[in-house]
């Protein structure tokens, strides 16, 4: 649940339609994706301040349910430097930061 709850909050970061966000069908880059020919984004452009906000906040907006519901504890988003965190104000009280092999941030 973790896993799909990262992928659905990263994918509130978007720009619809913008002109700089790359997107293709997630079939042509994997075959056997079980996506088949939703779009995906395959790359981003240099974004103006504003946009990168519009975008960082629209993942907000997703993940402030999923947090308030107990689904997920918090969430960092980041988007070209740009970075917006809600739930918990102290990492350390989310994971083990003493282990190396684990990620603090997924998706």
């Amino acid at each position: 649940m973790a896993d799909a709850a990262a992928t659905v909050v990263a994918n509130a970061v978007d720009l619809p339609g913008h002109p700089r966000v790359g997107r293709v069908g997630a079939f042509d880059l994997a075959p056997d994706s079980d996506l088949g020919e939703r779009l995906v984004t395959q790359s981003v452009g240099e974004l103006a301040p504003g946009e990168i906000r519009e975008a960082l906040e629209a993942g907000i907006r997703v993940a402030e349910p999923l947090c308030g519901s107990g689904l997920i504890r918090a969430a960092a988003l980041n988007l070209q430097g740009e970075t917006r965190v809600i739930g918990a104000q102290d990492w350390t009280q989310l994971v083990d930061i003493s282990v190396p092999d684990r990620s603090l941030i997924h998706a």
